[in-house]
């Protein structure tokens, strides 16, 4: 079990050492695929240093300077979902108010009906 171990960690660093060889064989010529793997490697890169203090400082600049917008949005969104709440309620209440309204109809024209059917079936 050992000697597998042994035999999977030492493929695993070959291919490791093989990478940039790799890497060089399928670019070479593809001036997209430099470009993607030289992006790649600065993303990378800028993940793993930390931002400085002037990059800390403007991310809190932007940060203050946002908040108003952000405030506008929320004050535009609670806003618009009251609209739509109140606009909401209205046609619930008059589709309430057809459906009560159709409902007297048709028992109007049931019992009419009715009526009609008892003194056709009176002789």
């Amino acid at each position: 079990m050992s000697e597998s171990a042994r035999d999977t960690a030492g493929s695993v660093a070959e291919a490791a050492r093989q990478v940039p060889d790799t890497v060089i064989s399928q670019t070479q010529g593809n001036p997209v695929a430099v470009g993607l793997v030289a992006f790649g490697a600065g993303l990378l890169a800028a993940t793993l240093i930390p931002p400085s203090e002037p990059e800390q400082r403007l991310a809190g600049t932007l940060r203050d300077e946002a908040q108003p917008l952000q405030d506008e949005l929320k004050a535009a969104g609670q806003q618009v979902v009251h609209d739509v709440k109140s606009s909401a309620q209205q046609g619930a209440q008059q589709v309430k108010q057809r459906a009560s309204e159709a409902a007297g109809t048709v028992q109007d024209d049931v019992k009419s009906s009715a009526q009609e059917v008892k003194s056709q079936a009176q002789p």
